[in-house]
């Protein structure tokens, strides 16, 4: 335009916007008149405040706008835009879109300000305004801005759908590559579970051979102990017997009287004369037991066994022969009688139920927490109810044959003094009473040594010995009440205890008590000397897990109520596990009171459900010569 005007050629100048022919009268675009459309839109968009980002005039959560319209002068979001311009009223106005925040540095001109960039120099790429276009820029290749820049958005769209693509082929290489190392560890822990899996096998192979070897030495050993110990109680007769004829021998020399002498000299005599141990009787005696021998490698480590016992068992039968022979003829007018278990006398012991007693309430054949149990000579069956404070007595057929009411007693264990009294520990009084129940005589036992007494049993001297749950200890007191001998105390030690509970005694003097903390059953003899203890917590065999009662046959065989673990379980006299005897299949749960009958009973005392439960016991020794054991 300037070049025309320089050479006269150019009159007038058709506006490229409006068509409209204009004098070409100056030199910039500044002097042409101005269309009231262009200047109309211009005021608008100057009046637009684009400092700050401006909310929807319309909606009432005030939501960013998006647009404006001029004629309205209204700002709107996306949604009320829309209704704006589809509504038949306002379908015509000028709406503008609003930016966040005011026009960049680079939508003016850098070197007009007045301009707006419109256009896009390929050659300097840089957006230009129109005075720049006709300016330094008029030689240039010069595109539209909007084309431009959708020309490179396009190039740019290009690009990222390339590095999509890319980083999906990324994203499933990953995803494989994942997969692959869960199979790859499953596989290897598959393959690790096959190593285990065998090696338990192996293992458990090596286990039951292990097991199985040890249960052939351990049958070996508890018999030839077992053997061992009977030696030693029928070495034990023999010198109390022959004590007592060496005391009565030297009685006669001592006196003077010749007619005294004469008169004892033939039946002292005659006694002395039976006494002789031979030397085959000596060298039973003293014949040492022999186990069989373990020989690594070979298919049968105890090859030996079979022979080894079957020489040793004939030994033994022929030794229990000549001493029962022997004993005949010299212990016959012998007060200790010991009655040694032959040996078929070590087959499991089975038991099946008689009948039960109880069941909760005050009724007569109801029981109340019934504790403590104990026999009669007759087999009838005497329960202490703690919960009912009473003492009942029921017959075979489970009928109440008495009842005796204890008004100022809360029973907790029993034991028979003889048949028509009994000996209880009460909770109430924190004493031992004595109860005659014919007459229903009660009378209470004042120690010293007593503080809260729980378990109580009998000794074959009429002493009573008693557990005290305060002190810890064990107290032997007469039956008036005088102390004896107390042994025991709070502690961890062999000799000390932890909560000590219920109590037996055999027809020795030993006592076996059930010291429930520590899960073990002690026996001392009558001063107190530990003389073994067997046990441990524990749900396999030969453990325990809070013991209560404790029993024992006339053999010696030893009868635990294993509360802990709802089971009774049977030891032999010398603390060797040997079965259990009753579980939850025959309804046993938590145990806690047991009595035994000479007459093969056992009854199975269970405060939790209210019950006693009695039981024939088979492959037991029958014995009318032993005071029935309780608990």
């Amino acid at each position: 335009m300037r070049a025309s005007k320089e050479k006269g050629k150019l009159k007038r100048f058709q506006c490229p916007t409006c068509r409209i022919s204009v004098p070409a009268t100056k030199c910039t675009v500044y002097d042409f008149p101005k269309d009231f459309r262009i200047v109309k839109l211009r005021d608008a968009i100057q009046g637009v405040k684009l400092q700050r980002m401006q909310n929807c005039d319309i909606c009432a959560d005030a939501s960013n706008s998006e647009s404006y319209c001029v004629d309205c002068e209204k700002y709107f979001c996306q949604r009320c835009n829309a209704r704006h311009q589809t509504n038949s009223v306002s379908a015509s106005h000028v709406t503008i879109t609003t930016y966040p925040g005011r026009l960049s540095s680079q939508t003016a001109c850098d070197e007009h300000e007045k301009e707006r960039v419109k256009f896009f120099c390929e050659s300097c790429n840089q957006a230009i305004c129109v005075s720049c276009m006709f300016g330094r820029h008029a030689d240039h290749e010069i595109s539209n801005l909007n084309e431009s820049l959708e020309s490179k958005r396009e190039e740019l769209r290009g690009c990222l759908n390339h590095l999509r693509s890319q980083l999906f082929l990324l994203q499933d290489s990953m995803f494989h590559l994942t997969c692959m190392e869960g199979k790859f560890k499953g596989e290897y822990e598959e393959e690790k579970l096959k190593i285990k899996k065998n090696a338990q096998v192996r293992v458990g192979k090596i286990h039951a051979e292990e097991m199985k070897d040890l249960t052939h030495l351990d049958q070996s050993y508890h018999f030839q102990y077992d053997c061992m110990s009977r030696k030693k109680d029928q070495c034990r007769s023999y010198i109390k017997h022959f004590s007592s004829l060496q005391a009565r021998l030297e009685s006669v020399l001592k006196v003077n009287d010749v007619r005294k002498v004469a008169s004892s000299y033939k039946d002292v005599l005659h006694d002395i004369q039976q006494v002789k141990i031979s030397d085959e009787h000596r060298n039973n005696l003293l014949k040492p037991p022999r186990l069989p021998s373990y020989s690594p490698g070979l298919e049968s480590p105890f090859a030996r066994q079979e022979s080894c016992s079957t020489s040793t068992n004939d030994a033994v039968r022929v030794e229990h022969t000549d001493f029962n022979a022997f004993q005949s003829d010299v212990f016959s007018r012998s007060c200790m009688i010991y009655r040694s278990p032959t040996i078929e006398s070590v087959a499991k012991i089975c038991a099946k139920l008689l009948y039960q007693v109880g069941g909760c309430g005050r009724n007569l054949s109801q029981l109340c927490l019934p504790y403590g149990v104990v026999f009669l000579e007759d087999e009838s069956l005497m329960v202490a109810e703690n919960g009912n404070s009473r003492l009942q007595i029921f017959d075979k057929l489970t009928h109440t044959k008495k009842m005796v009411t204890l008004m100022t007693c809360i029973p907790r264990c029993i034991t028979a003094l003889s048949d028509d009294k009994f000996a209880v520990a009460d909770e109430l009084g924190k004493c031992v009473k004595i109860i005659d129940i014919f007459n229903e005589n009660v009378h209470a036992i004042a120690s010293e040594s007593l503080a809260f007494p729980f378990g109580i049993a009998c000794l074959p001297d009429d002493n009573l010995v008693v557990s005290d749950m305060i002190f810890e200890n064990i107290s032997i007191i007469t039956p008036d009440g005088g102390k004896v001998h107390e042994f025991g105390s709070h502690g961890n030690d062999n000799e000390k205890f932890d909560n000590p509970s219920y109590i037996a005694t055999d027809c020795h003097g030993n006592i076996f008590v059930s010291d429930s903390g520590h899960h073990e059953i002690k026996v001392f003899d009558s001063m107190g000397e530990l003389q073994f203890k067997f046990g441990g917590y524990g749900t396999g065999d030969g453990q325990l897990k809070y013991p209560k009662g404790v029993a024992l046959d006339s053999n010696g065989t030893i009868y635990v109520a294993d509360a802990g673990n709802d089971r009774v379980v049977v030891f032999s006299r010398l603390g060797f596990y040997q079965s259990t005897l009753l579980d939850r299949n025959y309804g046993i749960e938590r145990p806690t009171g047991l009595a035994y009958h000479p007459a093969g009973l056992l009854a199975v005392s269970m405060p939790d459900k209210h019950k006693v439960s009695v039981f024939q016991l088979v492959n037991t020794p029958i014995s009318v010569c032993q005071r029935p054991h309780s608990c």
